[in-house]
């Protein structure tokens, strides 16, 4: 059973893809645009060194997608994170397991405790 918020998507995809918004594509998608700094900027304030993290998204080495890593340190726009030391099969070279990265926010959630 669909939700409300799947069902209200749904109708607003319907009306992009239908052709009834083409003289405001270009308003929808700079809010689109906005509406994601604005998220992105939500999820930094929210992050605190110590806090896991999940690497989510359109994210490449697609392998990494999944992963968790321990917030080390903020930055301007980026975080600092450290995978833990055993990844298991989620990085098959050992290039990421126990050293710090910086990735940008928009690529990972807060894993709730």
């Amino acid at each position: 059973m669909p939700t409300e918020t799947s069902t209200r998507t749904a109708l607003i995809i319907e009306d992009i893809e239908g052709g009834s918004v083409d003289d405001d594509l270009d308003e929808i998608g700079q809010a689109v645009i906005s509406r994601r700094h604005t998220v992105a900027r939500m999820r930094f304030h929210q992050l605190q060194p110590g806090d896991t993290v999940r690497i989510v998204g359109r994210f490449r080495p697609r392998y990494l997608v999944g992963a968790t890593a321990e917030v080390v340190e903020k930055r301007v726009t980026k975080v600092v994170i450290q995978f833990p030391d055993e990844m298991g099969d989620r990085d098959p070279y050992h290039k990421y397991a126990g050293k710090q990265w910086i990735f940008p926010v928009t690529v990972m959630e807060k894993v709730e405790d």
